[in-house]
């Protein structure tokens, strides 16, 4: 899937690129820039940091590199 939008944001599962079962699902919030969308966001939800692990770091980087190299 190139793109996210509002007819399939639904479909999209573990979306986060590190601990993908943080973002099990997506919601759909309207915005017309990454910027606006994270504003309209944080407005709706308080954020904070989740510590990450640097193996985990590793192997998603690792995850990452292998699956932009073959596809």
């Amino acid at each position: 899937m190139e793109k996210i939008n509002a007819e399939n944001y639904n479909e999209i599962k573990n979306f986060h690129p590190l601990l993908p079962h943080l973002w099990n699902k997506l919601f759909y919030i309207k915005a017309n820039s990454v910027d606006e969308f994270i504003h309209g966001y944080s407005s709706l939800y308080k954020q904070t940091l989740i510590p990450i692990s640097i193996k985990v770091q590793i192997e998603a980087l690792k995850n990452k590199i292998f699956n932009k190299c073959w596809r």
